[in-house]
């Protein structure tokens, strides 16, 4: 099996490591961008809803995956940024 970057982040990641990014996430966007860290977390939405897919359509995340998620949550924030007056 091919370990590439991504193999490393999903072999080492738990669910509380998860919590504990996301909680400082939370903190440093909110004092950089005030109320807009909604937006800034729309990413992490769409992170979750295309890993839950994700795991009901492959069985899982792989690299491939990971990727994805990246794009397209990318392009949702950059989209609702956009769309501010």
């Amino acid at each position: 099996m091919p370990e590439g970057m991504g193999f490393v982040f999903i072999k080492h990641s738990t669910r509380i490591k998860y919590i504990i990014a996301l909680a400082i996430s939370v903190v440093v966007s909110f004092l950089l961008t005030g109320l807009y860290f909604v937006l800034v977390f729309s990413g992490v939405i769409t992170a979750l809803f295309v890993v839950r897919l994700a795991h009901r359509n492959f069985g899982g995340v792989n690299e491939d995956v990971m990727g994805a998620v990246n794009e397209i949550a990318r392009v949702i924030t950059l989209l609702l940024w956009a769309a501010l007056p």
